[in-house]
């Protein structure tokens, strides 16, 4: 009998297309065994998007269309993150915001991780942003060292690799039926070794927060709640028609997008102001300076630029610390 054909289902070839088969030599049969390679078909990267023609017969396809190019969205972002705003001088809001952070604080923000404190922050992260289904948890034993390596030499060196700190950004709808770009929200996939870095740094800067940001604050910080800040405007705004001396005024202020806007170069000068470091606030401006986007549209990374505001991990904490300068 001789074995020179393979057989399989049609819906074989779909499923498993890189599957090959190839006849080897005859050296101790008495005849040409056959080799069958099964691998399924992959991808090896993210396909260009094609348009397909069936989807304008769909009875909803306009509802969900978003007639936006790709080169639009990402200048729209370009303006918000990476635009180079002159930032004038602020030495009289500076000025406001008094040195709190003493020399002791400082030492500990700007202490030389250990192996121990690194391993309690990667496994007090979320075990699902990092590769596989346990993260580093299952494989700490192989990888735990060079984890170490990777997060101390930034605290060592100030240094951290090309595009250590590029992220991609998915556009998440807040609203049905989205059509415009500001209905949807932007969120970045950071890297999670560059996660990790951030991650102590506010640890370490938790310890002193609710000493140096003032106690109408309540939200990102550990203890307070931000509930206190609706019951407190609630009754403010009960007092309003309680008669007094030249009356009473509400104001409310719009900080939509406060977080995105604020320049980074104004951040640094409200650090440096409240005490904090130039090791500790050149740590910072690092982490900051570091900063690359790319927008994914259907599946597919479009431009690819550096930063010079947005919100970042951390920065959430450093965002309350600039609001101080205008109490």
């Amino acid at each position: 009998m001789r074995l020179d054909r393979s057989f399989c289902k049609p819906q074989g070839l779909d499923d498993w297309r890189d599957s090959f088969c190839v006849a080897m030599l005859r050296s101790c049969f008495d005849h040409n065994p056959l080799l069958f390679v099964a691998n399924k078909h992959s991808s090896t990267g993210p396909r260009s998007f094609r348009f397909i023609n069936a989807w304008v017969s769909h009875p909803s396809f306009k509802e969900g269309l978003l007639l936006i190019s790709p080169a639009h969205v990402v200048d729209y972002y370009k303006s918000l993150y990476a635009v180079n705003t002159f930032v004038p001088n602020n030495g009289f809001v500076i000025a406001m915001i008094p040195s709190l952070v003493t020399d002791i604080e400082n030492d500990m923000l700007t202490a030389i991780p250990s192996t121990d404190d690194i391993k309690a922050v990667v496994f007090s992260m979320d075990p699902h942003s990092a590769p596989g289904l346990d993260g580093f948890g299952g494989f700490w034993d192989i990888m735990g060292e060079d984890v170490f390596k990777v997060i101390t030499m930034f605290f060592e060196q100030g240094w951290l690799p090309t595009n250590f700190n590029s992220n991609f950004v998915v556009l998440i709808p807040k609203v049905p039926k989205a059509d415009t770009i500001t209905q949807y929200r932007p969120i970045a996939f950071a890297n999670f070794l560059f996660k990790v870095i951030p991650k102590i740094l506010l640890d370490r800067l938790s310890s002193i927060a609710a000493r140096i940001i003032s106690p109408n604050q309540t939200t990102f910080i550990k203890g307070r709640k931000i509930v206190e800040n609706l019951g407190l405007a609630s009754e403010c705004f009960n007092l309003l028609d309680n008669k007094c001396f030249e009356g009473n005024v509400g104001i409310k202020f719009d900080v939509i997008k406060a977080f995105d806007t604020i320049e980074w170069q104004f951040l640094l000068q409200v650090l440096d102001q409240f005490g904090f470091s130039r090791k500790f606030t050149g740590w910072i401006h690092i982490l900051l300076k570091s900063a690359k986007l790319s927008i994914l549209i259907n599946g597919v990374p479009c431009g690819f630029f550096s930063c010079s505001r947005a919100r970042r991990p951390l920065f959430s904490f450093a965002f309350l610390l600039s609001r101080r300068s205008f109490k």
